[in-house]
């Protein structure tokens, strides 16, 4: 596979869009697809592009994301419009005009109450101009990343145009992964690829810290026993890739899930490509 990878819409810290391509040729062949974990969706839309599932079934508990995906999917031209005149307003402003502006979005996006396509353009907004593409809140669940003093920010037009054309027919849900999964018969379960792509495993101090995504802390074990309890009782196929490291292998690191090091993969497919990064794809099927 030597396609290009579609870039996310947004920006986001964590992305999979260096290892992806490679990455698309383990996934195993069911009609369904199910991704608990959305985050930027840049799996979703080279999922959408590149293989040949029958229905896609995507998930964030991230309210956020999946409004904003909704609007790309519901008012995609509304909303383009509106994420133009925004840039247009930012790139006439100086450096110290910029960062007022950014906090002044950041205490709107923490104060809305509605979320639609204005809550939607902020939250493209502010990850576009945030630090590095984090999404963080606080313990109060208030957005706090920093400015990233960015001179500009870049909307990619025809970007946006492929991914709304893609997921025309996704079918996105708001909820807890295990409430999400929840809502699958075992007979669909049989047919289905999951795809987990789970939060940051905090690894040391500082990112113990730290609270990613949403106020309250990611429980990777029970993720574990969760994708145990699916494959006990189901066919279903199901991929994990997460940052390598001592505590990811010892809760991942199952005799359901085989380990497999996505470098290898993709020296094996693309020797071209350098990988920084350690990466692990834990799958419940042999590759």
């Amino acid at each position: 596979m030597s396609e290009k990878v579609l870039s996310p819409i947004f920006r986001w810290a964590g992305s999979k869009k260096k290892l992806l391509i490679e990455m698309l040729e383990t996934f195993d062949t069911k009609n369904i697809y199910i991704e608990p974990f959305l985050g930027s969706g840049v799996v979703m839309s080279n999922v959408l592009k590149y293989k040949n599932f029958d229905t896609i079934y995507v998930n964030d508990f991230n309210s956020d994301i999946i409004i904003f995906y909704k609007e790309v999917q519901e008012n995609g031209a509304q909303l383009k419009n509106r994420l133009k005149e925004i840039i247009e307003y930012y790139s006439n402003l100086n450096m110290e005009e910029k960062t007022e502006f950014f906090y002044l979005q950041r205490e709107r996006y923490n104060t809305f109450n509605d979320k639609n396509i204005e809550s939607a353009c902020i939250f493209w907004f502010l990850m576009q101009a945030g630090f590095n593409g984090v999404y963080r809140v606080n313990s109060r669940g208030e957005f706090n990343v920093p400015f990233g003093k960015r001179e500009k920010i870049y909307f990619n037009e025809s970007n946006f145009d492929e991914i709304q054309r893609l997921i025309e027919n996704v079918q996105f849900y708001n909820q807890d992964y295990i409430e999400f999964l929840n809502n699958f018969s075992d007979e669909d379960l049989n047919k289905s690829f999951i795809y987990l792509d789970p939060p940051y495993l905090p690894v040391s101090a500082s990112m113990k810290n730290m609270t990613m995504y949403t106020k309250n802390a990611f429980d990777h074990k029970a993720l574990t026993a969760e994708c145990g309890k699916l494959l006990k009782r189901t066919d279903v196929s199901i991929a994990l890739s997460i940052a390598d490291s001592e505590l990811s292998r010892e809760i991942y690191q199952t005799d359901f899930f085989y380990n497999n090091d996505l470098a290898e993969i993709i020296r094996n497919v693309n020797p071209q490509k350098v990988l920084k990064v350690k990466e692990q794809l834990y799958t419940s099927y042999n590759l």
